[in-house]
């Protein structure tokens, strides 16, 4: 960025006293000695982006998967906890959309969908590294909060401080506690239009975070969903080995959940290992005919 200060607006007084009055409107329940100042906070914030220390990063293997992961400073972390993400939340998710959402669990979520015959799933493809620092701002640019006088320089400060640089591109970070609860609002647009079309049809759709799960009822054909494929990638990119089709009689597994008739109950991946149908070949449906 050209002009750090201004996007930061830690340079411009006016900006930021604007900025912390918005934010200090949240009520918190925490003990009052834990309860710093914005003011104090975004000063040490302040501190750590002259020292480039914002975010602490790191590779992280799991098998043969590699996770590039981005925890914020512990006092970052703290003015996230404390006014960013209350601000974040002022803007409601859509009601399918449950992963990381107050009062949902995996169970609860799946439980939604039953009964459920037949289950058609598919995961976002690098769902963080795909939320890119113009999304975050269109986000923060129609905050209900900001006003026409000082939304550009807040959206800019706020979309620059939650992302990461990322092979040149400034994204979402992965292990930072704003990330889940931008990323579910960000696809809100996305929820909507899944809803109405899979609603059309009799099904059910929930989105776990990045894992999308359609279902129905009724014993279908694969057929029946692919065009769910087509209408999500008018959005974002789809991980392209992480597409499944599962169909009673069959055990269902999604979520590290097994689904047996209406019964849902936790399992290991060792049994998901085993027992859980191979992924599509996506290239085979690549070019299919289907569309919502």
């Amino acid at each position: 960025m050209k002009n750090k200060d201004k996007i930061h607006i830690f340079g411009n007084k006016k900006r930021l006293k604007e900025f912390i009055s918005i934010i200090s409107k949240f009520e918190h329940q925490l003990d009052f000695f834990d309860l710093e100042s914005p003011e104090y906070l975004l000063e040490q914030i302040k501190e750590l982006y002259e020292n480039q220390r914002p975010y602490q990063k790191w590779n992280q293997f799991i098998g043969t998967k590699e996770r590039h992961l981005a925890v914020p400073n512990p006092i970052f972390k703290k003015f996230i906890n404390l006014y960013l993400l209350p601000l974040i939340k002022k803007v409601e998710c859509h009601s399918n959309a449950h992963g990381g959402e107050k009062y949902w669990s995996p169970k609860k979520s799946l439980e939604t969908l039953l009964p459920c015959r037949t289950v058609f799933s598919f995961d976002l493809a690098s769902a963080f590294d795909n939320v890119n620092a113009k999304k975050v701002f269109d986000f923060f640019y129609k905050h209900p909060l900001f006003d026409q006088n000082n939304k550009e320089d807040f959206s800019l400060f706020l979309s620059d401080i939650l992302t990461v640089d990322y092979h040149g591109n400034r994204v979402l970070p992965q292990g930072a506690p704003h990330s889940v609860a931008l990323f579910n609002r960000i696809f809100y647009d996305l929820d909507v239009v899944l809803d109405k079309k899979t609603n059309e049809r009799g099904f059910n759709y929930v989105r776990w975070i990045d894992d999308i799960t359609i279902s129905s009822s009724e014993n279908l054909e694969l057929r029946d969903f692919l065009g769910a494929l087509k209408l999500v990638e008018e959005y974002t990119s789809i991980a392209k080995n992480k597409v499944f089709f599962q169909k009673n009689p069959k055990p269902i597994y999604l979520l590290g959940q097994t689904i047996e008739g209406n019964r849902i109950f936790k399992n290991s991946k060792e049994e998901r290992e085993e027992n859980k149908q191979k992924p599509l070949d996506y290239n085979v449906f690549l070019n299919s005919p289907n569309s919502w």
